[in-house]
C-alpha cells in the first residue's frame, strides 16, 4: 500500500474566517454504549467547531511553555498548547508563537492521506 502525504500551506486571520460550524456529540440512549470517538473525545476544541469559530486572544510563557488563548464566537475562552486538538479534519497544535498558532489538519482526498497547515493569526 502506498500512502502519498501531500502537505498544504494556509495563512488565515481571524478576518477570513465567515464560517463558522459546530458539531455535536451524538446522543446515546441508556442501552448503548457512549461514543469515544466523536466530537469532543480529546479536548473541548477536538471536532466540535471549525476554526472560523475560534479567534486567537493572546499567548503567554507558563513555566517557559506557550499557551495560547483563544475564544469562540460565543465568547468563551480555552488555553491550548502544542499537542492540543483543535477544530474539524483532527486539527492539532504544533507550534504557537507570539501572534500564530499552527495547527495541523489531515483528511483522506482523492486516495492520499493530506496534511495542510494552518496558521491562526492575531489581528
Amino acid at each position: 500500500m502506498k500512502i502519498i502525504i501531500t502537505m498544504l500551506l494556509i495563512v488565515l486571520t481571524s478576518q477570513t474566517f465567515a464560517d463558522c460550524k459546530r458539531f455535536e456529540r451524538k446522543e446515546t440512549g441508556p442501552h448503548q454504549r457512549p461514543e469515544f470517538d466523536g466530537p469532543g473525545s480529546f479536548g473541548a476544541l477536538h471536532g466540535t467547531l471549525t476554526l472560523g469559530c475560534l479567534v486567537l486572544n493572546g499567548v503567554a510563557l507558563l513555566d517557559g511553555v506557550p499557551v495560547a488563548t483563544v475564544v469562540d464566537e460565543k465568547g468563551k475562552s480555552y488555553f491550548i498548547r502544542v499537542g492540543s486538538y483543535v477544530g474539524e479534519f483532527d486539527g492539532m497544535v504544533t507550534e504557537i508563537r507570539d501572534s500564530e498558532i499552527f495547527i495541523r489538519q489531515l483528511f483522506y482526498k482523492e486516495g492520499e492521506w493530506v496534511k495542510k497547515y494552518v496558521i491562526l493569526s492575531k489581528e
